[in-house]
């Protein structure tokens, strides 16, 4: 905590706090130890777990953020307050701004790993109270190779970006937006990059209008064999979904070829579209003639994506696969037959 509490009822910094008097929590009102050294930034710890679970060991690299951030923001010409317990919620942003058009934000700079259920709660308890709540990310949950649930969960989505994460970096002193996130079957995760330290110009380039990626023919190329290749090894659902259409008298592979270029490579399924794609395709009885009898009998799994409404997103890709599917009347192609 970078915020405790004097006997009189007043905040203060644990920057200019005394070692030599005594602080409390302001959310369970406990007694607190000031930290201060060379070593580690100020800060002031519990002495036992808070009992409104608020008082979690913190990172250096939590409390500097949070830090810097209250800093990056007051220049932006935006008044905020560190950790200020809010009862009515009882929850207590890392940072709280008041905004020119006089609404509430709470920035959350996310370092530790969270629960979907716990950024749900809190994410609500925000919204419920008219306060806008921006989540930041730190280094731990840098989007590798392939989008885990950890990842998805603060995904946000914005017609001019695309599915985007935002990023603060204590180390860089810098913003870092990932736009146009896009996942690919049997690629890694593509996205474009935005590096800023200024939050002005992050604001400003967050309403600029951006284009997807499009697959180049490399990489169209390197999916299609990755495809083939993880055909190979009979087992998993491309297996299970190999012999259904064995028993149909149609080469999956061949098939899943042709499928692939159907897909839109949103981030938001936790299996891969082709897969899904498939089982739709079998559960199916044919001929289908109109899209309003293309029938939806399969679970599609995709992440929980509490920030954003996810089910838009599934019934336009669904539209688009059942259109994409009846225009090539691929089913009845002879070069996918056995």
């Amino acid at each position: 905590m970078l915020v405790g509490q004097q006997i009189n009822g007043k905040l203060i910094g644990a920057a200019v706090a005394d070692v030599t008097k005594k602080y409390y929590c302001p959310v369970c009102h406990q007694r607190l130890i000031l930290k201060k050294g060379n070593l580690r930034i100020a800060h002031f710890a519990h002495s036992t777990v808070c009992i409104l679970k608020y008082g979690e060991p913190e990172t250096r690299e939590h409390l500097t953020g949070k830090l810097q951030l209250q800093q990056k923001f007051a220049f932006a010409g935006y008044k905020g307050q560190l950790e200020q317990y809010l009862p009515e919620l009882q929850q207590r942003p890392d940072l709280l701004l008041k905004m020119t058009n006089g609404k509430t934000l709470a920035i959350e700079y996310q370092c530790a790993p969270l629960t979907v259920q716990q950024l749900y709660q809190r994410t609500q308890g925000y919204r419920k109270n008219g306060i806008r709540c921006w989540w930041i990310l730190g280094e731990n949950h840098w989007l590798k190779k392939k989008i885990t649930q950890q990842e998805a969960q603060f995904m946000m989505w914005h017609p001019s970006l695309g599915f985007y994460l935002v990023y603060y970096f204590p180390k860089r002193q810098h913003f870092c937006l990932l736009y146009q996130i896009q996942q690919a079957d049997f690629l890694n995760v593509s996205y474009l990059k935005f590096i800023t330290n200024d939050v002005k110009k992050l604001q400003i380039f967050m309403r600029t209008v951006t284009k997807p990626v499009t697959l180049s023919v490399r990489l169209r190329t390197m999916q299609r064999r990755n495809f083939e290749k993880a055909c190979c090894f009979y087992r998993g659902s491309l297996f299970v979904e190999q012999l259904a259409w064995y028993e149909k008298k149609i080469n999956f592979r061949l098939l899943g070829l042709e499928l692939l270029e159907f897909s839109l490579d949103l981030p938001i399924f936790a299996e891969k579209q082709i897969v899904w794609q498939s089982r739709l395709l079998r559960l199916n009885d044919w001929p289908v003639t109109e899209i309003d009898s293309f029938q939806n009998n399969t679970e599609i799994l995709t992440y929980q994506l509490p920030l954003i409404k996810n089910n838009n997103f599934v019934s336009s890709c669904l539209k688009r696969f059942k259109m994409k599917i009846l225009q090539s009347n691929l089913l009845k192609s002879s070069k996918i037959n056995f």
